[in-house]
């Protein structure tokens, strides 16, 4: 959707899921300072933070330009602190839904049946959940799992 995309995570298999995806630039926040790193590309115009930890959404109001959002999908576990003075200055935004609205349905099928975005799926048998839930806990699924009978 011609975007420049960056992804930041600490799991060098999901960095290379998104370099495979798409994403022109990838952080490893363990090996190097994330939001410095998005500071020096210019900062970013929107971070979206897709996981609970608190440290994701400091990276992520660090490395935005003014005038930047974070969109917030994964919550966080407890509260994170924020600088309403430095907010304020850089003019920053915080865009944030509990659910979608049927037209942001529309909007998403009609992107993936345009190619646009793509699923990463895999299914594994119903006998499998529990390998599947311990697996989600420790953060090592790549994409989604169906599960079928």
């Amino acid at each position: 959707m011609d975007a420049e995309v960056v992804a930041v995570d600490v799991d060098e298999a999901k960095l290379e899921l998104a370099r495979q995806s798409g994403a022109k630039h990838v952080l490893n926040s363990e090996k190097q300072d994330a939001a410095q790193e998005l500071q020096s590309m210019g900062g970013v115009h929107l971070a979206l933070v897709a996981t609970p930890a608190g440290a994701a959404y400091q990276a992520a109001f660090a490395g935005l330009r003014a005038g930047g959002a974070v969109a917030i999908v994964g919550l966080p576990n407890e509260p994170i602190a924020l600088d309403a003075a430095k907010l304020a200055r850089n003019e920053a935004r915080i865009l944030s839904t509990v659910v979608g609205t049927r037209q942001d349905l529309r909007d998403t099928l009609a992107l993936a049946a345009q190619g646009k975005i793509h699923c990463h799926t895999e299914s594994r048998p119903l006998e499998q959940v529990n390998e599947v839930l311990d697996a989600m806990r420790r953060g090592t699924l790549l994409g989604r799992v169906v599960l079928v009978p």
